[in-house]
């Protein structure tokens, strides 16, 4: 078991690690489409960041010190709308966020501000919002609303992407057909993996509310979900540069 742990442990790292680069390289980058590298990069940086709360949490880094777990790195309820707004700018680049799009930053902010809030309690206070409200309250519903919000995001990405690709079928370049199917197998890819971390979040939330059990503690067990969850960091940034790494490789054969 503590060999599989330390396992877990480094692959949580490696996927922090490899998300964090990919999110600096999106924000330099000078090619491609400004706003689907920055929607990708702030996408990778947030992922990061929660992938990175679980690493802490895990290996106890900061050992008694219980309110330094609660810094604010916590931004699942970005990821949907940060990863839906890649593959719309990725699809059309000349498309202009509009007033209509706020209403997708709802939720993002309601997080940050929660997160935030929490975080500035006096250290006698966090110990107890965290037993009496964010672990049988909080936690809960955000985790739901996260992987809610996951599905339909990679739902209504899903169908910008059949819509777009009917229209590359009939008039568009190869490249731009490539491109478009490639965000189609990271969708269905992504949906694997958070259909993973949901069986997860379900059992664990039916123990802990209806069998009185507390999964956290039982040794292994969230070594899975977060296995997932770390994959879906991992294979974000696999498939963004293995696709380009690919199309280098063709265009120097091809001189």
């Amino acid at each position: 078991m503590e060999l599989l742990r330390y396992i877990v442990l480094s692959v949580i790292l490696l996927s922090v690690l490899c998300g964090l680069a990919a999110c600096i390289h999106q924000f330099v980058r000078q090619s491609g489409t400004l706003k689907a590298n920055n929607s990708l990069a702030f996408l990778l940086l947030t992922f990061s960041l929660s992938v990175f709360n679980v690493l802490l949490l895990r290996t106890r880094f900061f050992g008694t010190y219980e309110h330094l777990y609660q810094m604010p790195l916590w931004f699942t309820l970005s990821f949907g709308p940060l990863f839906f707004y890649y593959v719309k700018y990725k699809l059309f680049p000349a498309y202009r966020f509009r007033a209509s799009d706020l209403k997708h930053l709802i939720l993002p902010f309601v997080q940050v501000v929660m997160v935030v809030t929490i975080s500035i309690q006096p250290i006698d206070s966090l110990y107890f919002t965290w037993k009496n409200f964010i672990r049988p309250y909080y936690g809960p519903i955000e985790y739901g609303v996260f992987l809610s919000t996951s599905f339909l995001y990679a739902i209504f990405s899903y169908r910008y992407i059949r819509y777009r690709l009917a229209q590359l079928h009939k008039k568009g370049t190869t490249w731009e057909i490539d491109t478009a199917m490639s965000l189609r197998h990271l969708v269905r890819r992504l949906t694997i993996l958070a259909a993973i971390c949901t069986f997860f979040a379900l059992t664990d939330f039916t123990a802990f509310h209806f069998l009185n059990k507390d999964l956290q503690d039982v040794n292994g067990y969230t070594f899975f979900g977060e296995l997932a969850m770390s994959a879906m960091l991992l294979w974000l940034v696999m498939s963004t540069y293995w696709k380009e790494l690919t199309y280098v490789r063709f265009w120097r054969n091809h001189q």
